[in-house]
């Protein structure tokens, strides 16, 4: 890992930093949890690399970096201050805001209640793009922010006042798209579950009593379904609003979700007090989860060995017809790299890519990759 920090260090090798953050991610995968003690190391390179690299690689760090914190959890804890340092610099840039709301899931999740202090800052931001043009033009971004703002649970308890009015108008918004329009009538319900909306019940209903008004079929289940889980947040407080719902279903003719609306609502008529237990989360779908994350491929910490090729190798340490002073140098290099990508090491062998077009770190780690090798042997 030294010899990867000290090239990221070395702007004239910028060319070749991409490949070292590459190789780098691929030992802290392999570690586990147990690359929170390289962490000193490697934070410090990676967010100076975002404050100076061009915007390409900026792209391609702010997703590693949550890759990385998907790895390493709430060992990150130290170095969030600069993180959101370059958040809140870089975030008027459009291009970038999907891989920083995929940042700020991950750090989300992996900080839980802890993540309260961040969140004040951040609020204006990611309300500032969940707006109707990104609707209309960026649907994936809004989409994102909402994932974000979900994650973030009960640190959104005191932003619920500008938080649920921005999303019932892109739910209500008619030229967002349409997957948006869902998204956000979903994001409702499924919060109404597990936060308090009581007071905000009158602005979120009389929004989804116009969409089922509106000419828009596909927009009705998700609709009558959000409605259901908001019977269930409400309690008896729901038949404030259940004649007016009533009427718009029936007159509506909305066949879609109306079985369970019946059901819940015959029980809370009958004085039951609904319990998440009465109602299938997975009814009101979901906004999916930072699919960039590692926890499907992550490894538990344990470093596993990886078999050495003998064949391969024994073909690199092939010296005949080597005479003169740049073939040997040329054989060298080609061994050296050899080593390192048949090196039992996961950390070596994540190496050779780099050393193949970067020939000093080859010649760097040779002994080390000679070593583990020969011990295999």
């Amino acid at each position: 890992v030294s010899k990867l920090v000290k090239i990221l260090n070395d702007q004239s090798l910028s060319s070749y930093h991409q490949m070292v953050i590459q190789a780098v991610m691929f030992i802290f995968r392999t570690l586990g949890l147990k690359c929170a003690t390289l962490l000193p190391q490697m934070m410090d390179p990676i967010l100076n690399l975002l404050r100076s690299h061009q915007q390409q690689l900026r792209d391609f760090l702010f997703q590693q970096l949550g890759l990385l914190v998907s790895i390493v959890k709430q060992h990150i804890r130290p170095y969030l201050p600069g993180i959101f340092e370059l958040i809140h610099e870089f975030w008027n840039q459009q291009s970038l805001q999907p891989q920083m709301l995929f940042l700020i899931g991950e750090i989300t999740s992996a900080l839980k209640d802890e993540f309260k202090v961040y969140v004040s800052p951040l609020i204006p931001k990611l309300l500032g793009a969940l707006n109707k043009e990104n609707a209309r033009s960026r649907p994936m971004t809004c989409q994102k922010v909402m994932y974000a703002l979900e994650l973030m649970d009960a640190n959104l308890e005191l932003y619920l006042d500008v938080i649920i009015p921005a999303i019932v108008a892109i739910a209500e918004q008619e030229d967002s798209k349409l997957d948006v329009r869902v998204a956000a009538i979903q994001w409702i319900g499924r919060m109404s579950l597990r936060l308090n909306i009581s007071d905000f019940a009158s602005k979120i209903i009389h929004p989804l009593v116009r969409i089922l008004e509106g000419p828009i079929d596909s927009l009705y289940k998700p609709a009558i379904i959000t409605i259901c889980a908001l019977m269930n947040a409400l309690g008896q407080r729901f038949f404030l609003f259940e004649p007016m719902l009533t009427k718009i279903i029936v007159r509506k003719r909305v066949n879609d979700g109306v079985g369970r609306y019946q059901m819940l609502l015959e029980r809370l008529r009958s004085g039951e007090v609904l319990t998440l237990d009465d109602y299938p989360t997975e009814a009101l779908g979901t906004l999916g989860s930072n699919s960039s994350s590692l926890e499907s491929v992550l490894d538990t910490g344990q470093v596993r060995k990886i078999a050495v090729n003998q064949p391969n190798l024994k073909r690199a340490w092939e010296a005949s017809h080597r005479s003169t002073k740049e073939d040997w140098a040329d054989w060298m290099r080609r061994f050296a790299v050899e080593l390192l990508r048949e090196s039992p090491s996961p950390a070596l062998r994540s190496c050779a890519a780099l050393a193949q077009v970067y020939h000093p770190l080859a010649r760097e780690l040779f002994n080390a990759a000679f070593l583990s090798s020969w011990m295999e042997m």
